[in-house]
């Protein structure tokens, strides 16, 4: 493994570089006082001492005094795996830690910390970087679709949103006018559609419901436009707006 891989690896045990630089001459030369480490890796003596103490706390050092004078030897590279494990049981019982105080964070959280965030995309490209943010989510979809104005306005970006879509499985229950290009009944495209007659409801808007997240889209050619609306209580009630419709479509589709 390379010098640095070496090192980029034991930082992340949460070793630090004084403590990267004793370990590894130790493990060098086998036994040392602090004196002749702080030599070696050029620290001073106290800080050479200190760090020692620090990898014994850690259990990767052993200390023994002879003749009034402390020496130090690496305990097997093993033993990092050991402290691994120790760090492991400090996550989770800080984890338990944080799950006990989340009621009362919440509880003093101010109102403000928790209003929407509202995205706006704008033209062509803003509108494809807004569903390549729903595509992000990899989250069920449920939509109000237009009748064929996305077709028309952005068919590149129609055609990669659904592939995309099938190659992670992404479930999409669509609402839309009857006579749409695109939307038709489709298990083996994860696609569940349910229509309304367009000369009742011609849809010229898409409305997407995925995760906590609601987008709408214009597709006007010289203003397409996006909003993205980003609240886990106002993506809910969109979505229950939507299973409502869902249903009552289901018991008596319009025609």
């Amino acid at each position: 493994m390379p010098p640095s891989s070496l090192h980029e690896v034991l930082r992340n045990l949460l070793l630090n570089d004084r403590e990267i630089d004793i370990y590894l001459a130790l493990l060098t030369i086998g036994v040392a006082p602090a004196s002749s480490l702080a030599q070696r890796t050029k620290m001073n003596r106290s800080t050479a001492q200190y760090t020692c103490n620090q990898l014994t706390r850690k259990g990767l050092l052993n200390q023994a005094k002879k003749k009034g004078t402390f020496y130090y030897t690496p305990e097997p590279p093993e033993k990092l795996l050991h402290l691994l494990e120790r760090q492991h049981r400090d996550l989770e019982r800080k984890e338990r830690d944080v799950q006990m105080i989340l009621g009362d964070l919440k509880g003093r959280m101010h109102s403000y910390a928790v209003q929407p965030k509202v995205e706006y995309f704008e033209g062509v490209d803003g509108i494809e970087q807004l569903y390549e943010s729903i595509l992000r989510l990899r989250a069920p979809i449920d939509s109000f679709e237009d009748k064929g104005e996305m077709c028309e306005l952005i068919p590149d970006c129609v055609d990669h949103f659904v592939a995309t879509r099938l190659k992670h499985k992404i479930v999409n229950r669509v609402i839309c006018p009857s006579d749409t290009p695109l939307n038709r009944n489709d298990p083996k495209k994860f696609r569940q559609v349910r229509s309304v007659p367009t000369r009742l409801f011609p849809f010229s808007c898409d409305v997407k419901i995925c995760s906590d997240q609601v987008s709408i889209i214009s597709f006007q050619k010289k203003h397409a436009a996006g909003i993205v609306i980003k609240h886990p209580e106002i993506a809910d009630n969109f979505r229950m707006l939507f299973e409502l419709l869902w249903k009552l479509l289901e018991a008596q589709p319009l025609t």
